[in-house]
């Protein structure tokens, strides 16, 4: 697939900003041996990351949409969905949908 053709979420996650890679509270230690005040800092600093994460996606889904990158095709996103590893259910019936249509 190319530059020109892929959704958002292959355009966010080529620049890093993907789904995936979304900040979780994870790196918020044990609560258990947190005072309270501590526990709050790490919150607030947890949706200050959050908030700048969420941020850099809004600009861009702008230049996303600034591009006029078109949204791939059902055979183009099923021949990237092939390409998958072959224990994967989508891999295995786009696979078979392609089969059929060519």
């Amino acid at each position: 697939m190319t530059d020109s053709e892929m959704t958002f979420e292959q355009f966010a996650a080529k620049r890093g900003y993907g789904t995936g890679s979304r900040p979780t509270a994870s790196h918020i230690r044990s609560t258990k041996n947190m005072s309270g005040i501590a526990l709050r800092r790490a919150q607030k600093q947890h949706l200050v990351i959050l908030h700048e994460w969420e941020a850099k996606r809004s600009t861009l889904r702008v230049e996303y949409d600034r591009l006029k990158i078109s949204y791939p095709s059902r055979i183009q996103r099923l021949q990237w969905a092939a390409r998958g590893h072959s224990d994967l259910l989508s891999t295995q019936i786009a696979r078979k949908l392609l089969a059929k249509i060519e």
